[in-house]
């Protein structure tokens, strides 16, 4: 059964699966692709079903993030940045998928070699035929290890802070980038492996009202570091100082659910949705832990409150399996039908 398992990682190939899951739903495209690229790793070569699973949401990750440079290139060409919309159109060059996509990436290529053609390496352009979320892609099978956009030699690291922060919820963006240069540099270290470096830095700043912010990124490093109860502590820290920190909320369930204290994340997770708070995130989450207890009157409930939402297919590869559980064939296949079977 499919289940969320762990924000912060874990051993098996379901578990990188489900927090890469999390991860895309959130808008965190690049953290979504390297755990996509770690259950690959730990993925034994007799798993083909799921293997096929995490390429295709391996290619979801990577169209999101291809649109995302698109949309940041095309800004930075108005604004007169020829370089800089270089630099992003490379990347969507890199994660394109989508036949529609890969014209706007031509399109832009073509205004940026009649804008300043001397100052840029030709970018080879392919023309995918097929729709790759129909065929399985016809694009070269990624690697086990996703390219690392966010870490790229040719970015500079404010640039790699913007592009890695992007992804969050939109309030939390502009929060996380007005914390300054030590707190980006803490958090580039974090990201690239220097837990101890970046804890440091982060212990120093003493931002009064940004302390929910510096109190989950220490959350997160003391969790690598295996301290789980530190990390609680940190989590519900954080929470004191602001409860509408949607990632910290979302942390805590996660920590809670591996600690086999469903009931307290369930009672947060109710919490999310009376506040309006990643509602939708927070219903697929309930879902999944209803699921995973045994209540499978109550999963199908929390789902199908998203079935009107723009999560709607997502909601419905979880309602399938359910209702055809319970029994209930007939109601699987229409949902399938109206929900799933579409292209595109």
């Amino acid at each position: 059964m499919s289940f969320l398992k762990n924000l912060f990682g874990g051993k098996e190939p379901r578990t990188y699966m489900d927090k890469g899951n999390r991860l895309l739903a959130e808008g965190r495209y690049a953290e979504a692709r390297f755990c996509y690229g770690d259950a690959l790793e730990k993925l034994g070569s007799d798993d083909g079903s799921l293997r096929g699973e995490i390429m295709a949401r391996l290619e979801e990750a990577g169209e999101a993030l291809a649109v995302m440079n698109l949309e940041e290139g095309e800004r930075c060409l108005t604004d007169g940045d020829v370089v800089k919309a270089h630099d992003h159109l490379l990347l969507a060059r890199e994660f394109s998928v989508a036949p529609e996509t890969s014209a706007r990436v031509a399109l832009l290529a073509r205004t940026l070699a009649a804008t300043e053609p001397s100052s840029l390496v030709p970018v080879p352009l392919e023309q995918n035929d097929s729709c790759g979320s129909c065929a399985g892609g016809s694009r070269a099978p990624m690697t086990g290890e996703p390219p690392h956009a966010a870490t790229d030699g040719h970015l500079s690291s404010e640039e790699r802070f913007e592009l890695m922060t992007a992804p969050l919820p939109e309030e939390l963006v502009r929060r996380y980038r007005a914390l300054g240069g030590r707190f980006a540099l803490a958090y580039l270290l974090s990201h690239d492996g220097d837990d101890e470096a970046a804890a440091r830095i982060l212990a120093s700043i003493t931002i009064p009202a940004s302390q929910d912010i510096i109190l989950y990124e220490l959350a997160l490093i003391r969790h690598r570091q295996g301290n789980t109860g530190e990390c609680e502590t940190l989590l519900r820290q954080a929470l004191r100082v602001n409860d509408r920190n949607s990632l910290c909320c979302l942390a805590l369930v996660d920590l809670l659910v591996v600690s086999e204290r469903s009931g307290e994340a369930l009672e947060l997770l109710d919490a999310m949705i009376a506040g309006e708070l990643l509602p939708a995130q927070a219903l697929m989450v309930k879902g999944d832990i209803q699921e995973h207890l045994g209540l499978d009157e109550g999963a199908l409930g929390s789902y199908a409150l998203l079935l009107e939402s723009p999560h709607k297919k997502d909601a419905a590869t979880k309602i399938i399996p359910l209702l055809e559980k319970l029994g209930r064939g007939d109601e699987a296949r229409q949902l399938y039908k109206r929900y799933v079977k579409g292209c595109c």
